[in-house]
């Protein structure tokens, strides 16, 4: 496993995951925008090595809604054991910050659980 490295790259460099499980309100990405603008990017947005979003979809909307100009990201290049997926759906945001959307989530754990068992 390869040590984390944080990098420094614009907003729209990333690509947010089509099918990503959590939601946020306009609510809540004004919220994490102001918790930005007060303290800082304390946590990096994960992202493949492909930079698809994995966690942190609304840290970017945040960003971009403030006009923010890079973001911190760090790259999981060791994906073997688990397909990405599973971290997009596992990401331990809290619970205020997002809605896991019911559906998406299980029609992403369905297809990641076929992806392990190699059905």
């Amino acid at each position: 496993m390869s040590e984390l490295e944080i990098k420094y790259v614009s907003p729209d460099d990333l690509r947010p995951y089509a099918g990503n499980a959590r939601t946020h309100s306009k609510k809540q990405i004004r919220q994490i925008a102001d918790s930005i603008q007060r303290f800082g990017f304390t946590n990096p947005v994960i992202v493949s090595v492909d930079r698809e979003v994995i966690a942190g979809h609304g840290r970017l909307a945040a960003a971009k809604l403030q006009g923010l100009t890079s973001v911190p990201i760090v790259v999981l290049a060791d994906m073997t054991e688990a397909p990405p997926g599973f971290l997009k759906i596992l990401s331990p945001e809290p619970a205020i910050f997002g809605f896991l959307a019911p559906i998406a989530c299980f029609v992403a754990m369905r297809e990641n659980l076929l992806t392990i068992s190699g059905c």
